[in-house]
């Protein structure tokens, strides 16, 4: 997976800012940063990334998810599952829907068959 870079962006003069990938007409942004990137601007990052590219059934996905494992096992753990979800962008990535993403190298990450269909098992 290549290097992922987000941005704080406001595209309107008062605007509150949000964390994207794209600066392009942006009013202004600046690098995120550590403090910028918390779970809940994550997984709000990845549902906002489905909505762009109209993978719908995905919107609130990555928001229920990281509520879902915060309760189960606890801040750092979900921070670090999220942002490998940004790596991949997103669920919808992982699975290359609308082109998004690449789910072959995500598979060969995982240790999966590239072929959905074949027989799987957790290493």
């Amino acid at each position: 997976m290549k290097p992922v870079k987000l941005y704080m962006v406001a595209h309107c003069q008062g605007d509150d800012e949000y964390l994207s990938d794209d600066k392009v007409g942006a009013h202004s942004w600046r690098e995120a940063t550590m403090k910028d990137l918390t779970i809940e601007a994550l997984a709000s990052y990845l549902d906002q990334d489905a909505e762009n590219i109209n993978a719908h059934d995905y919107c609130g996905a990555h928001r229920r998810l990281a509520a879902l494992l915060h309760q189960m096992i606890g801040h750092t753990r979900t921070w670090k599952v999220l942002w490998k979800l940004v790596e991949y962008r997103g669920l919808h990535g992982m699975v290359g829907v609308c082109g998004r993403g690449d789910p072959d190298a995500v598979a060969d990450e995982l240790g999966l068959p590239r072929n959905d269909g074949e027989e799987w098992k957790l290493k």
